[in-house]
């Protein structure tokens, strides 16, 4: 299992290369190289699995290990099986309902979040039920 301090210092990490991929865009960075610009832009497709993870880790970094345990566990599982969709969907959407990597990788990004909260809070709450 990785610790506290090494999952949130990664996800420090990468949620920074994101934030300035953003700012300054890829264009900006790679000044007219194709293969550069393609890069960061999977880079950044394929990195938002970690703005959650940042600010998850961030969150159960001063709680009990029993949490941390309890959701580290489901991130074990989740963030690979999640990046397979992004791999396998289109970079383009096209038709009445367009599904591209982009909107897949944030749509997964936000239940990833979403179901974080929830497994964060029944675990603190039922240590703290156990506690009293």
């Amino acid at each position: 299992m990785i610790s506290k301090k090494k999952l949130f210092f990664t996800s420090f990490v990468f949620t920074l290369i994101l934030v300035l991929i953003g700012i300054f865009g890829t264009y900006s960075v790679c000044v007219n190289k194709i293969t550069c610009v393609n890069i960061l832009h999977h880079l950044f497709i394929y990195g938002l699995f970690f703005l959650p993870l940042f600010f998850l880790s961030l969150i159960t970094y001063k709680m009990r290990d029993s949490v941390y345990q309890a959701w580290f566990r489901f991130v074990r599982w989740w963030i690979p099986l999640s990046i397979l969709p992004v791999l396998i969907s289109p970079s383009y959407g096209h038709g009445l309902i367009p599904v591209d990597k982009g909107r897949v990788s944030l749509a997964l990004s936000a239940l990833f979040l979403l179901i974080s909260l929830v497994i964060i809070l029944i675990k603190t709450s039922t240590d703290t039920s156990k506690r009293v």
